[in-house]
């Protein structure tokens, strides 16, 4: 009996362990990119970047207000694409598609999208926002030494974050989505950080449903239109 509770309390210091390196990890973390509470003076954003896709520089703003909404416009062959999400819905515009006016957005595809909304990021407070974390070691990716955090948010969706032993800064993250009915990782390839207002962001991300984005402009808190989210009426 005395060798089961040995090996209890054992499982508990190391459960408990791996939690405090987590959670050590991800302060470090946002220590690393501006500190919690500048990122908790964050509200809103506005960017301004370009992506290649198919040979073509597409422009792209985005206007995002934290928890409420977001707004993407990307221009193709002269004509402009808009898609929106907030906290209550979202549309979309996609005339080079042959849609002629704004339609609204599935509640499958919001589900997921929502999850942009929160500009401070999943990590930052993460345990008021439902979310889990484990730490799941140290690796190496793309000669790169790191720390990898596996997040499980209020959806139970997975997130596992690679997060640089040097610098502390996200240099990669995989979720785990639904894709056809099938579940795939997505990756995204973060880089090239810079201050911003404050705050430490990075300015070329590769994902790939966006492919290779570079941001040429980055302004936080910026102002935004109270009606910049609403859908124009028909």
């Amino acid at each position: 009996m005395k060798h089961v509770f040995a090996f209890f309390a054992f499982l508990l210091l190391s459960i408990a362990a791996y939690s405090q390196t987590a959670d050590e990890i991800i302060d470090q973390h946002i220590k690393a990119i501006g500190g919690a509470e500048r990122w908790n003076e964050i509200n809103s954003m506005y960017s301004e970047m370009t992506t290649d896709m198919g040979g073509m520089k597409i422009p792209i703003k985005i206007w995002q207000q934290h928890m409420k909404g977001m707004r993407v416009e990307f221009s193709v062959q002269g004509m402009t694409g808009i898609q929106v999400v907030t906290d209550k819905d979202g549309w979309s515009l996609m005339p080079f598609m042959g849609q002629t006016k704004p339609e609204p957005t599935n509640e499958e595809a919001l589900k997921s999208a929502r999850s942009q909304l929160d500009i401070r990021g999943q990590l930052l407070d993460y345990k008021s926002k439902g979310s889990t974390v484990e730490y799941l070691g140290e690796d190496e990716d793309e000669g790169v030494e790191v720390y990898k955090i596996r997040l499980t948010d209020a959806n139970k969706t997975e997130t596992t974050y690679f997060i640089d032993k040097e610098s502390y800064l996200v240099i990669k993250s995989v979720t785990k989505v639904n894709f056809q009915g099938q579940e795939i990782d997505a990756v995204t390839k973060m880089s090239n950080y810079k201050d911003v207002g404050g705050i430490k962001i990075p300015h070329s991300v590769d994902s790939m449903s966006t492919g290779k984005m570079e941001i040429v402009h980055a302004v936080v808190n910026a102002v935004i239109e109270a009606d910049k989210f609403d859908m124009p009426k028909q």
